[in-house]
C-alpha cells in the first residue's frame, strides 16, 4: 500500500475492521477495540489541578526503569528504513552524537564547562551546532559550536527549548519573560513565552512576538487556559517553533507547540495574527509540531496523565486526525515530557521516546524498521534521557565527514 493511501488509516493496537466516519472511527459488527479478556476500565479523568501538578514535574535526566543489556541499534531493516545519520542531544551530559544506521558514532559535540543541560542541539549545513543551553546557575544561552568543538559565539538570553535556522540565515528561537497579566492571574506574575528572530552572526535580537499578545487578542479567539502552581505561572510552555518557507505555500507563518495549553498554533508573523489552532481535548502535553509538505501537521502527543504517548498527523482544513501511531500495547510507548516526531522522505516516521533513551522509526502501517537505545548511562545503569532525535540524509552528512573529519 502506498503512503498516500496508507496515511488515512488510523493505526490501532488490535487488528479491527473500521469505518471512517468524519473525525472518528466506527468498529463494524460491534467489535471492541480490545479483546474482552484484556478490556480495561477507563480511569476517571484528572482534574485541571492534578494535570498541572503532572506538567510541573521536573524533567528526568536518566530513565526511571533499569536498562537491559542491549545498547545502540537493536533493529535495522535496511530495505525499509530511510538511510542517513541520526543526531540526538543528551540533556544531562551536555553532548550531541551523530550516529550512522548501525549505531556507530561518527561525530560528537561535548561541553565540559559550566553547562548544566543542553536543551536542544540543531545541526547546521556547514557542520556547526546551534545549542540551546542552561548553566548550573540557571543562566540560559544560545551557542554556536563548530564541527571541531570550538565555541564561535555564545549569547546569554532567556531562550528555551528550540532554535531553527531560516532560509536567509536568521534564527528563530523561543523566549520566556516574566510579566503581569491580570487576565490570567490578579496578583501572580506569569511566564509569557515568545518567538524571537535573531541575527545569524552572534544572535542579536531583531524582532520578538509575545504568545500572550498573539493569543490573548485572537480572533476568532483562543481560550488561554489558566495554570496553577508556583510563580511565575508557566502558562504556555512552548517547546517547538517552525518557520514555514515558500515551499510550504505559507511563507512567513510560524508553527508553535504549547505543552501547557495542549495545543499547536499557526501564526502570521507580519500581521501578528492567529490563523489556526488545535489540540485541547485531544492532545496531552504535546511537543515538536512540524508542517508536512502535504499541508498537514505532525505532532508528538505525550499523553500526560494518560500513561501512553502517540504521534498524530492532523489536517488543519478539517481538524481531523488522518494518521496516528500508538504502540501495541499502548503503555509500551510513553514519555511524559520531551519526545519528538519527524516525517522522513520515504513516508516513515522517526520517534523519540526521550525518557527511556529510545528512538525508533516506523512505517506508515506502524511497523518498527529501525530502533536505537542510547549507550549513555549513569552509575546506576539507567539510560540517559535525550531531547529528540533527528535523521539527516547521507547526501547532507557525507560531505561534512569528508571535508571536516
Amino acid at each position: 500500500m502506498g503512503w498516500m493511501a496508507a496515511k488515512r488509516r488510523v493505526r490501532r493496537t488490535i487488528p479491527l475492521l473500521l469505518l471512517w466516519v468524519g473525525p472518528g472511527l466506527l468498529a463494524l459488527g460491534g467489535v471492541s477495540c480490545r479483546p474482552a479478556e484484556v478490556e480495561e476500565t477507563a480511569a476517571p479523568p484528572l482534574s485541571e489541578e492534578e494535570m498541572d501538578r503532572l506538567r510541573a514535574l521536573p524533567y528526568l535526566e536518566f530513565a526511571e526503569e533499569p536498562a537491559g543489556p542491549q545498547d545502540g541499534v537493536v533493529v535495522h531493516d535496511p530495505d525499509r528504513a530511510w538511510p542517513g545519520y541520526t543526531l540526538f542531544t543528551t540533556r544531562a551530559l551536555c553532548r550531541a552524537d551523530l550516529v550512522d544506521m548501525e549505531g556507530r558514532r561518527v561525530h560528537s559535540w561535548v561541553d565540559s564547562g559550566e553547562c548544566s543541560v543542553w536543551v536542544r542541539g540543531e545541526l547546521q549545513p556547514d557542520g556547526d551546532l546551534l545549542v540551546v543551553g542552561r548553566s548550573r546557575g540557571s543562566r540560559r544561552w544560545l551557542q554556536r559550536i563548530s564541527w571541531q568543538g570550538e565555541t564561535l559565539w555564545r549569547r546569554s538570553m532567556p531562550v528555551h527549548h528550540d532554535v531553527e535556522r531560516l532560509p536567509d540565515g536568521r534564527l528563530a528561537v523561543l523566549t520566556m519573560r516574566s510579566r503581569a497579566v491580570s487576565e490570567l492571574h490578579a496578583t501572580l506574575p506569569v511566564r509569557d513565552d515568545g518567538v524571537a528572530l535573531l541575527s545569524p552572526d552572534g544572535g542579536s535580537l531583531l524582532e520578538e512576538r509575545s504568545l500572550w499578545g498573539l493569543l490573548g487578542a485572537s480572533e476568532p479567539g483562543f481560550s488561554v487556559r489558566p495554570i496553577t502552581g508556583e510563580p511565575p505561572l508557566d502558562v504556555f510552555h512552548a517547546n517547538s517553533v517552525e518557520w514555514l518557507d515558500a515551499a510550504s505555500g505559507r511563507p512567513g507563518q510560524v508553527l508553535v507547540s504549547m505543552r501547557h495549553q495542549d495545543a499547536v498554533a499557526l501564526f502570521d508573523w507580519r500581521r501578528a495574527r492567529l490563523l489556526w489552532s488545535w489540540g485541547p481535548g485531544e492532545l496531552r502535553g504535546p511537543h515538536d509540531a512540524t508542517w508536512l509538505p502535504g499541508g498537514t501537521v505532525l505532532v508528538f502527543d505525550n499523553g500526560v496523565g494518560r500513561g501512553w504517548s502517540r504521534a498524530v498527523e492532523v489536517d488543519p482544513a478539517s481538524d481531523e486526525i488522518v494518521w496516528e501511531y500508538r504502540a501495541p500495547p499502548d503503555e509500551r510507548f510513553f514519555t511524559r515530557s520531551l519526545g519528538a516526531a519527524q516525517r522522513l522522505p520515504n513516508g516513515n516516521t522517526l520517534l523519540a521516546e526521550s525518557e527511556r533513551g529510545r528512538a525508533f522509526e516506523v512505517t506508515p502501517e506502524g511497523e518498527i524498521v529501525w530502533e536505537l537505545l542510547t549507550p549513555h548511562r549513569n552509575e546506576r545503569g539507567r539510560r540517559a534521557v535525550f531531547v529528540r532525535a533527528r535523521r539527516h540524509g547521507a547526501e547532507e552528512i557525507r560531505p561534512l565527514l569528508e571535508r571536516l573529519q
